[in-house]
């Protein structure tokens, strides 16, 4: 399920007759498994751009293999925080590619012990690391959209990644290919046909 929620919003506001009570507020999209798909359309989508939104928190991602058409759509930051088996890296790289003004304040983490769709999948519940990541993934979500929202910034969520970041980054991730390159070398010269 996907919930929309207005900064600063109360109890007051919602008792309101105004039905723009939100005119004017910025808006943020907390989406979990297949709510995550409805947040990164409308993180794509002029119209609700327009209305507001300004930030989506994706918990569990779907994409329904979508990924580089939602990713090249973006037009705000988002929090990608995949489970251990949502295939999120796509959309990251996307992202990371087009240097996009917001890229710097987009969150990309993983977390390994939560299955996609944990919060339907009850026997998860035994294991405590997968119920303190699910906690931890949803703490993460709130402060971004409080970040993004309120201007509120919290020691939960990482640093703006800097153009060093990215050429640390950069430079690792050739490092490693190049090191798997030559281990695929060395098992080539063993092969006697």
């Amino acid at each position: 399920a996907a919930a929309a929620a207005a900064a600063g919003s109360s109890s007051a506001d919602s008792s309101s007759s105004d039905s723009s009570s939100t005119a004017g507020r910025p808006l943020g999209v907390l989406g979990l498994g297949w709510g995550t798909y409805i947040g990164l359309r409308a993180a794509g989508d002029d119209a609700c751009i327009a209305a507001g939104l300004v930030a989506v928190a994706a918990m569990s991602p779907v994409t329904f293999q979508k990924d580089y058409e939602l990713a090249s759509a973006l037009q705000l930051p988002v929090a990608l925080l995949p489970a251990k088996y949502d295939p999120m890296e796509q959309v990251m790289l996307t992202v990371d590619l087009l240097q996009r003004p917001y890229a710097k304040r987009c969150i990309f983490k993983r977390y390994g012990m939560v299955k996609p769709g944990w919060a339907n999948w009850l026997p998860q519940w035994i294991d405590n690391r997968a119920m303190y990541q699910a906690a931890e993934q949803l703490l993460m979500s709130v402060a971004f959209l409080k970040r993004e929202l309120l201007g509120q910034d919290s020691a939960l969520l990482p640093p703006p990644i800097t153009a060093a970041d990215t050429t640390a980054a950069g430079n690792a991730a050739a490092a490693e290919a190049e090191a798997a390159q030559e281990a695929s070398d060395d098992d080539d010269d063993s092969w006697d046909g």
